[in-house]
């Protein structure tokens, strides 16, 4: 009975710094589009096509969102 309690003990630890190692939260910071291999004027263009569709009422609103090795390149919310 001795065997069981520490291998119950021994999967109880396991799971709990698992968990604690999996919940940290990574903070995405902002960067330059050239720093995560994008062209500015490219994405300026992105940019201003979803202005346009906003103010045609093609669409009620957009958003757009680029991350590339945990930097945030492109960050747009149009309405």
């Amino acid at each position: 009975m001795n065997h069981y309690l520490k291998i119950i003990v021994t999967f109880f630890v396991f799971v709990a710094f698992t968990n604690t190692a999996q919940s940290q939260s990574k903070v995405l910071m902002n960067a330059p589009p050239a720093s995560g291999g994008f062209s500015a004027a490219r994405l300026a263009r992105l940019d201003s096509g979803m202005n346009e569709w906003v103010k045609n009422k093609w669409v009620n609103g957009s958003v757009a969102l680029i991350v590339r090795h945990g930097k945030i390149i492109f960050n747009k919310a149009r309405v």
